[in-house]
């Protein structure tokens, strides 16, 4: 499909917004119709020039951009200079933003198991000439040594550590680290770290206590979804205990309004449950980073 297919399918988007359309489930089977007759297998994403996955899971070449809001903050949270860990890669949206933030003298460190994602990581960083990025074909966890990596076909976003009910999917062996053995005796000062792992998170953040302990990052951005959390073997209340006890004040990403806002962790964990599977984004910053 041509690119004046991707700029009406993006202008008719932009005159739908806010209209609730998504409330209707033809509207969502049309739009996914839509979207597998427009994508592409590469675009120009926020000036980087990217090769996509299959299925384009990220709707790169479609949207021209993933998750506004958590882009933003992600931003304006790497300084120059800075140090990044983003784990949970996939083809480097966010390492590519972030190594153009950090600049020459950043260093950021990127994780992704799937062995197709993390060829399409290596050869995104390659073709954007950035020098400033390390790449692991590894996941981060609690572990270090083999764990089981079960593939979507549909998503390439969504790839799990544990069995996803009634699904068939594909189960390969792939390598785990703990962020803590990673980086050794020599910590970093982290900048920025971002992971969305599918509901991984937690096993991660048990995985880098030391670095929590020691020398917590400046600031973490993280998915949160109670349902999954649980299914890859941890509880949300741990995961928000864990962040408060390193001195982080988390923040949600709502991406109905656009803004970030501070709910209590019985607040999350009211909103957010197991019982209903919903998931968000969240924004855990350094106690001390936020005093004037």
């Amino acid at each position: 499909m041509s690119s004046v297919g991707i700029a009406l399918y993006r202008r008719g988007r932009a005159l739908l917004a806010g209209r609730g359309w998504r409330r209707y489930a033809v509207v969502n089977r049309l739009n996914e119709f839509v979207i597998r007759c427009v994508r592409q297998r590469e675009a120009i994403v926020l000036g980087h020039p990217m090769l996509l996955d299959p299925c384009d899971s990220l709707q790169l070449s479609t949207r021209g951009i993933y998750e506004p809001l958590e882009t933003r903050v992600a931003e304006e949270l790497v300084p120059s200079g800075g140090c990044v860990v983003d784990i949970g890669a996939n083809i480097g949206y966010y390492t590519l933003l972030c190594a153009r933030r950090a600049g020459p003298t950043g260093q950021i460190h990127a994780f992704e198991p799937a062995p197709n994602n993390f060829s399409l990581l290596q050869q995104n960083v390659r073709r954007n000439g950035y020098r400033n990025v390390h790449l692991q074909n590894a996941a981060i966890s609690d572990t270090n040594g083999r764990l089981s990596l079960f593939l979507s076909q549909t998503n390439h976003g969504d790839h799990r550590v544990y069995h996803s009910e009634n699904e068939r999917r594909q189960r390969i062996l792939i390598r785990a680290l703990r962020l803590d053995e990673y980086f050794g005796d020599q910590l970093p000062l982290i900048d920025f770290l971002k992971m969305d792992i599918q509901g991984a998170e937690g096993r991660a953040l048990m995985g880098m206590r030391r670095l929590l302990q020691s020398r917590p990052p400046r600031a973490i951005l993280t998915e949160f979804w109670p349902l999954g959390l649980r299914r890859a073997g941890t509880r949300a209340a741990d995961m928000l205990r864990l962040l408060e006890a390193a001195g982080y004040q988390i923040e949600q990403l709502d991406q109905l309004s656009g803004e970030v806002v501070t709910l209590s962790p019985p607040e999350l964990l009211a909103r957010f449950t197991e019982a209903n599977g919903l998931q968000t984004n969240l924004i855990a910053r350094q106690l001390q980073d936020l005093r004037p």
